[in-house]
C-alpha cells in the first residue's frame, strides 16, 4: 500500500508539470512507473548539478549558500524517488520526449543547463537566480490545478508541501535578485 502510494504521488507529479506541459495534465495522460521515477530522477540531478556549479561559479556568499539549500533539497528527493524505484523493482533511464513540447522543454532545460556552466561571478548569480524563480513559476501553478484532483491524503499532503516549497524557494531567488541587482541589471 505505501508503495502504491509512492508512486501515486510520482505519477502525480510528473501528469502535474514535470513535462513541463498543462496539456498533458489536462488530458490525464499516465505513464509507466519507470517514465514517472526516471523524469523525476533528471530533475533532481539537474537540480544538484546546478546547484553544484552554482556553488562554484557563484560570487555572492548569498547566491552560494541558497545553491548549497537547493542541493540538499534536490538531494532528497533524488534519494526519495530511488527508493521508491528500488522498492518498486524499477530501473531508472535516461528519460526520453513523450512529444514535440517536451522534446522543445528538455532542449531549453539543456541549453540552459549549459549556458549557466560558461558564466561566472555576477553574472552567473544573476541567470542562476532568474532560472530558479523562472522555473518555480512554471511548476507552481499547474501543481496546484492538479492539487485539488489527488485523492490519496499522503500524497495531497505531500504535494503540498511541496508547492510551499517550491513558492518559498521562488520567493528567495526574487529577493536575492533584488538584493543583488538592485537595479534589475
Amino acid at each position: 500500500m505505501k508503495a502504491h502510494k509512492s508512486l501515486a504521488l510520482a505519477g502525480t507529479l510528473l501528469l502535474v508539470g514535470v513535462l513541463g506541459s498543462v496539456g498533458s495534465a489536462q488530458q490525464g495522460t499516465w505513464y509507466s512507473a519507470q517514465q514517472v521515477l526516471s523524469r523525476l530522477d533528471r530533475i533532481h540531478r539537474m537540480g544538484i548539478d546546478l546547484g553544484t556549479v552554482a556553488q562554484k561559479n557563484a560570487s555572492s556568499p548569498d547566491v552560494k549558500a541558497f545553491a548549497q539549500e537547493l542541493v540538499k533539497f534536490h538531494q532528497a528527493g533524488d534519494a526519495r524517488i530511488k527508493a521508491i524505484a528500488k522498492q518498486e523493482s524499477v530501473t531508472l533511464v535516461e528519460p526520453m520526449p513523450v512529444n514535440d513540447q517536451d522534446r522543445q522543454n528538455m532542449s531549453t532545460q539543456n541549453s540552459i543547463v549549459n549556458d549557466l556552466r560558461t558564466l561566472k561571478g555576477a553574472q552567473f548569480d544573476h541567470a542562476y537566480l532568474t532560472a530558479v524563480a523562472q522555473s518555480r513559476d512554471n511548476h507552481i501553478p499547474v501543481l496546484q490545478q492538479i492539487l485539488p484532483q489527488v485523492e490519496d491524503q499522503q500524497a495531497k499532503a505531500q504535494m503540498s508541501q511541496t508547492i510551499t516549497q517550491l513558492q518559498q524557494q521562488r520567493d528567495t531567488a526574487r529577493k536575492l535578485l533584488a538584493k543583488e541587482f538592485p537595479s534589475g541589471q
